[in-house]
């Protein structure tokens, strides 16, 4: 059997430094797809530097001994076991997260170089002990200590490889090249064939096979292939073949040189040569099935990279346009040129558009809303941010797109250029749009509340301050016309102080009104009874001044909770403010001089209301005032004409009843009022 395994000992060392190059690949292909879990580096180049030594010894074996190659052995030798101990030694740390630093290299090469005295053999025999055996324990420690949390399969294929590498290191470092010291002496592959029959480098060259099996194995975890060990299967089959193609080259070059009748001489070489040709040619085909295969897994992992970046990018897409849509802030996407791409539905909505398709390709840059100081930071590159006024009237004016807004609303933007490699090339505008109008109503309110009740305060104080002495001044006016005759100056001026008197008293009862924070009983009330009673009081100066009063009131409509004097307060203040409008109009009787008076029910956010119209074919307010008209004090009357509570009073009124009060007018055309008071059904 020695002398069997000894004559097949070229094809045991091409196995050999097969298994370790294979092993060199798989670690190169680790330390890409798996650098986070262990050093492969230096497995992958201890895998390609022991292959090659092995190798070098295919060579030393088939041809005549060279003494310089020798030294280039030992040198490719310990520079592998070197790599080995590497690996365990940072392998180990990085698992652990401590471990010894490179230092340790020094007194384990210290022994390896003192090996010279006894020749290269001493050299090769001293760093199997130091570093071999070192390197291949670490090593299998670096294995094991690395499967601890990995799932099963993974963790099973890595101690494998662990126990594979502890099995090499004791064959690799305690049986080594003969040498003349001990143990080497002794326990050497030469005693070891004689002992076993076998040659160590068999043992080894199997040990490396599964170690490489081992490993390869674990860089196939969580693959999908469906044959995942095809591979090695392929190449352990061509091995065989090969083997088998190198006994029978063989045999086939010694029959013909014993027939040719050569020397033993020249017989050796031939089947040397014929047996290392079979050997190349096994190598070549065992390369291309490994060149072959790592092509193909290659492709098949970047086949699965892309497929799975393809589906985080639909998730990222999906996400994203999730996002987009949903956002309850506008959101706009505009190209370079500044033309419209894409808009979400709070976006439209905020401008009244039904379908993206009705504004797509609506230009930026000419937007009449858009200022010019805001254009001209765009096309600087600068992000800009401002509230404005968007005027809708100035789109439909224009026909930019179709609407179904009117008037203005109050928006928040920010618009931001869209970068695109260097800083001064952009490829678009992001524009991110808020409707402001409720806030900015609600700010407006607040500060109306706060002047309303800083002038409720003055109010009262001005009114109490006022009340007795122009009580003093009726009374003591009244004193004198009771005194006077009825037809001298002095009882008309008397008169005239009372007339005015009366009219400050006005003044300041409208006043305490406006001032107190009343808390008036309320009840279910009859408005068309209450509209009555205000028309019943106004009717004789209405039909004096010539007004023809149109009414659409139904005979009755659902009651409403409210206190029915402040009510009837606010349908007089409305009645008055329009006879004084359709007077100043039309001072005489005219065909236009009409009040109109419609009551009904409407649903408001499902809820029923109840909604009175008074419209007057008047003088109208101007836009410009529109919204001041409410306000306390401010009136469009000539001085002397009015006080400018009333509107402000009637608007605090029916806000404190839970409806509204809303204006609509146009100057010199007409003005109307509507007022809604929550239904008490």
């Amino acid at each position: 059997m020695a002398d069997f395994f000894t004559s097949q000992l070229d094809y045991i060392l091409f196995f050999y430094g097969f298994a370790f190059f294979m092993l060199g690949v798989v670690g190169f292909i680790l330390m890409k797809d798996k650098p986070d879990r262990l050093p492969w580096v230096w497995l992958g180049l201890f895998g390609f530097t022991h292959g090659i030594f092995e190798w070098l010894n295919l060579i030393c074996i088939c041809f005549e001994y060279n003494h310089y190659l020798k030294g280039v052995r030992i040198f490719i030798l310990i520079a592998s076991y070197a790599f080995l101990t590497e690996f365990g030694r940072a392998g180990t740390a990085m698992v652990r997260g401590r471990g010894v630093g490179r230092w340790i290299f020094v007194p384990l090469l210290v022994p390896v170089f003192a090996g010279v005295f006894e020749g290269l053999n001493g050299i090769a025999a001293a760093s199997r002990y130091m570093i071999g055996l070192t390197g291949g324990l670490w090593t299998s420690r670096a294995l094991f200590l690395a499967s601890k949390g990995l799932e099963r399969s993974a963790r099973r294929r890595l101690i494998s490889g662990s126990v594979s590498m502890a099995a090499y290191a004791l064959a690799t470092g305690l049986v080594v090249v003969g040498a003349d010291f001990y143990p080497a002496s002794s326990l050497n592959g030469a005693a070891f064939l004689q002992s076993v029959g076998i040659p160590i480098e068999l043992i080894r060259s199997l040990i490396a096979s599964l170690i490489a099996l081992s490993v390869w194995a674990y860089s196939q975890g969580g693959s999908d292939d469906e044959y995942p060990f095809l591979p090695g299967v392929i190449i352990l089959i061509f091995l065989v073949l090969g083997w088998g193609w190198t006994l029978f080259v063989g045999s086939h070059a010694t029959d013909m040189a014993i027939k040719a009748g050569m020397s033993q001489a020249d017989i050796l070489y031939l089947v040397t040569d014929y047996r290392l040709f079979a050997i190349f040619t096994t190598f070549i085909f065992c390369a291309l099935t490994a060149v072959f295969f790592s092509i193909l897994h290659s492709t098949k992992k970047s086949a699965e990279q892309i497929a799975s970046s393809e589906r985080a990018l639909r998730t990222s897409e999906a996400k994203f346009r999730s996002v987009y849509e949903d956002s309850p802030i506008g959101i706009e996407i505009y190209d370079s040129e500044g033309t419209l791409l894409d808009a979400n539905r709070a976006c439209l909505d905020i401008f009244g558009i039904s379908d993206i398709k009705h504004v797509r390709g609506f230009k930026l840059f000419e937007d009449p809303n858009v200022t010019e100081d805001v254009k001209e930071k765009l096309l600087n590159g600068e992000m800009v941010k401002y509230e404005d006024v968007f005027d809708f009237n100035k789109v439909k004016k224009l026909k930019l797109y179709d609407t179904a807004k009117s008037g203005q609303i109050y928006i928040n933007a920010v618009i931001t250029p869209i970068r695109q490699g260097t800083r001064d090339k952009f490829s678009g505008y992001l524009v991110q749009l808020q409707d402001m109008t409720e806030q900015k109503n609600a700010e407006a309110e607040a500060l109306r509340a706060s002047h309303l009740a800083a002038l409720g305060e003055l109010a009262a104080g001005v009114a109490h301050e006022i009340n007795n002495p122009i009580n003093g001044i009726i009374n003591y006016a009244q004193i004198l016309v009771n005194k006077l005759k009825r037809e001298n100056a002095e009882n008309d001026i008397a008169g005239r102080i009372i007339k005015e008197s009366n009219r400050i008293a006005v003044i300041v009862k409208n006043l305490l009104s406006f001032s107190r924070q009343r808390k008036d009983e309320k009840m279910p009330v009859d408005v068309i009874a209450i509209l009555s009673e205000a028309l019943a009081l106004t009717g004789t100066q209405i039909q004096k001044d010539h007004i023809e009063l149109k009414m659409d009131v139904p005979v009755s409509l659902h009651k409403t909770t409210a206190n029915p004097q402040r009510i009837e307060q606010v349908f007089l203040n409305i009645l008055s403010n329009a006879r004084y409008a359709l007077n100043s109009k039309y001072p005489s009787a005219h065909e236009d001089k009409i009040l109109e008076i419609e009551a009904g029910e409407v649903a408001l956010d499902d809820k029923l209301y109840i909604r009175l119209t008074f419209h007057d074919h008047g003088t109208g307010i101007s836009r410009g005032i529109i919204d001041k008209v409410i306000k306390p004090f401010f009136t469009t009357k000539p001085e002397g004409s009015g006080t400018g509570l009333g509107l402000s009073i009637s608007y605090d009124i029916i806000k404190s009843h839970g409806g509204n009060l809303t204006i609509d007018s146009q100057e010199g055309e007409f003005t109307r009022i509507i007022i809604d008071l929550p239904s008490s059904l």
